[in-house]
């Protein structure tokens, strides 16, 4: 169903237009997104957006983290990058936004981002799906996005308020240790259920889909495939997004879910096609 709709399709929306750089992802595109708007006066760092109390519950929470990280993984890196993260959070120097701190605390307690051959820790693989699927839709036709980076960076920034409710729910999860001590199985019924399309594989796993972030998405992400639909007609419009904007979470309903209830008919593709 893939390689049918990349070679029927007249135009293709990714989330974002510029294509992945050498170390995966996006490049140095959403970087400045990882960071606090130094026009926040006062709340543009970790330190001044929590209180002292929450502050070194952050920094014991990174320091805890460092010790169960199995020093033999990628030669103690990751265990290394959460203890500098745990004394950097108190300078208010540190812009580093809490939600960027949350997703390194992710990727660097999984076993399964570490080249251990290589002795360096991989934050992301080269492209991935949606580098190659740009392959495949080639420089031929038009490609366009879909997500505007200033808004992105609005998300991922949060307010202090938004800060506060993360630091509670990262407690909770990866500060958890019974939590921890089943993400590795879980990251693998996760990995193979977005191989397989299972979406109810994909509801167990809501907070490996980051569902408190995706909500948000969602209801701008509608809006801008129904304008790509309406500047597109007689057109076969392929949308690459990832698949956790597929379904409905506890934060809101996914993207098919947006688009029938503005009309659209939306089914899902087999195998078989």
């Amino acid at each position: 169903p893939v390689q049918q709709a990349v070679l029927c399709s007249d135009v293709a929306y990714f989330d974002f237009a510029c294509t992945p750089g050498e170390n995966g992802g996006l490049g140095s595109y959403l970087d400045h997104c990882s960071y606090y708007n130094v026009s926040q006066v006062g709340e543009d760092s970790i330190a001044l957006r929590l209180s002292d109390k929450s502050l070194r519950s952050l920094s014991q929470m990174l320091t805890l983290l460092a010790a169960a990280t199995d020093a033999s993984d990628c030669y103690g890196e990751p265990a290394n990058k959460l203890r500098q993260l745990a004394q950097q959070i108190y300078s208010p120097d540190f812009r580093m936004t809490l939600r960027a701190v949350y997703l390194k605390m992710l990727r660097y307690t999984d076993p399964t981002k570490c080249r251990v051959s290589e002795g360096t820790y991989a934050d992301t693989a080269k492209g991935g799906y949606l580098g190659w699927l740009r392959e495949q839709f080639s420089t031929a036709k038009p490609l366009f996005g879909l997500s505007d980076i200033e808004e992105r960076c609005e998300m991922t920034q949060g307010t202090t308020t938004e800060d506060q409710q993360l630091l509670r729910y990262m407690h909770r999860t990866i500060g958890n240790v019974t939590w921890r001590e089943g993400r590795q199985s879980s990251v693998m019924e996760f990995s193979q259920a977005l191989k397989c399309g299972n979406v109810t594989g994909l509801l167990d796993h809501q907070d490996l889909m980051h569902a408190r972030f995706q909500g948000k998405r969602n209801q701008v992400l509608v809006g801008r495939l129904k304008r790509a639909l309406a500047r597109n007609v007689n057109r076969t419009v392929l949308f690459a997004l990832d698949a956790g904007h597929m379904v409905d979470t506890i934060k809101g309903p996914g993207l098919p879910a947006l688009l029938r209830q503005e009309g659209y008919t939306v089914t899902a593709s087999t195998l078989s096609g």
